[in-house]
């Protein structure tokens, strides 16, 4: 008589399905171990899989990291005159990311979200969408109290002086009632609003 062998993930313990599992094992799979043990103290041995929901939310955090690690650099220096030079995303993807904690902490604030295809002010389709920068989206959330997630991208005429339109504002109608964010988002906020006082 055979027997099925069942495959938990390492993570959440469910049941995972042969085209949803990874297998932890193997040097590709390292920076993985290490945010497993750093984030949730979880020991990886032989065998052990990992399903695709949990293996998305290590994703998740390592391009949130890199996202928050570019606006860092690009803000730190107080001349804003300077031409502006992206970092090639090859080079950091080559680099082993900074790992960030999960978001479990839920606060009562209004967020919004959006996709890359569409404008998550009015909705509408189209190429020329603009990503949300960084100051746009914190004066919404420091005026509107209204926060605006990193990549968001929206219509050009909905912005004017780094700050969303009235009309643009009025039109946010979706907003959810809360958000959820990770230690490093709300030490980040919190010495954003200090610089201004």
């Amino acid at each position: 008589m055979t027997t099925v062998r069942n495959f938990p993930c390492i993570l959440c313990e469910k049941r995972t399905k042969p085209q949803e599992r990874r297998f932890l094992s193997g040097d590709n799979n390292k920076p993985l171990r290490k945010y497993l043990f750093k984030t949730f103290f979880v020991s990886v041995h032989d065998g052990d899989v990992l399903c695709g929901k949990c293996r998305r939310v290590y994703y998740t955090d390592c391009n949130q990291k890199l996202e928050c690690a570019s606006y860092i650099s690009s803000t730190s220096t107080d001349n804003h005159d300077t031409e502006y030079q992206p970092t090639s995303s090859k080079l950091q993807r080559r680099s082993e990311p900074t790992l960030l904690s999960p978001r479990n902490i839920t606060l009562p604030l209004a967020s919004i979200g959006g996709s890359h295809s569409t404008c998550f002010v009015c909705k509408k389709r189209g190429p020329k969408l603009i990503v949300a920068s960084a100051s746009v989206r914190f004066n919404c959330f420091l005026y509107n109290n209204i926060i605006v997630p990193a990549g968001s991208r929206c219509c050009p005429g909905h912005v004017n002086d780094d700050a969303f339109t009235d009309q643009a504002i009025h039109m946010m109608s979706n907003c959810r009632p809360n958000t959820d964010f990770n230690r490093t988002e709300i030490v980040d906020m919190f010495n954003k609003v200090r610089k201004l006082f």
